[in-house]
């Protein structure tokens, strides 16, 4: 896991995720643990397709901060990418904000996941986190 502090300064981190499908099959769970700066690193999550909404649809917690993480977006399967708009819970800020997140599967065993979050001057969105998951076979 990359994450980035500054342009052209980042910080590097490892954890591991453990994915299984709940609820009949319509969410899938996720368990993330790992560490960052020697702090541990943990978050719960579930995502599913939500057919009134017609959107993937996401919630996650993580053990850092008392605030959900609310998703919303599509998943192109002809770039395997899927795109979710969020608004979360910036502990570096003290706020809620919106970003975006892009997670694209590279190959049967590799995904990315990039999230966007606002600049600190308020300005566009800056890639905040880069993650690269690797299947343990």
């Amino acid at each position: 896991m990359n994450v980035e502090i500054a342009p052209g300064q980042s910080l590097e981190a490892k954890g591991t995720e453990e994915c299984a499908m709940f609820g009949n099959g319509f969410w899938l769970e996720q368990k993330l643990n790992g560490e960052v700066m020697g702090q541990p690193l943990r978050n719960h999550s579930f995502l599913g397709y939500d057919p009134l909404q017609k959107q993937y649809r996401a919630v996650g917690v993580d053990a850092m901060n008392p605030h959900m993480t609310l998703q919303g977006g599509t998943f192109d399967p002809e770039t395997k990418t899927m795109e979710m708009k969020f608004s979360g819970f910036d502990a570096m800020t003290n706020r809620m904000v919106e970003g975006k997140a892009i997670e694209r599967w590279v190959d049967d065993d590799t995904r990315k996941t990039e999230v966007w979050v606002p600049a600190p001057n308020g300005g566009d969105l800056v890639k905040f986190v880069e993650l690269t998951y690797t299947r343990v076979k």
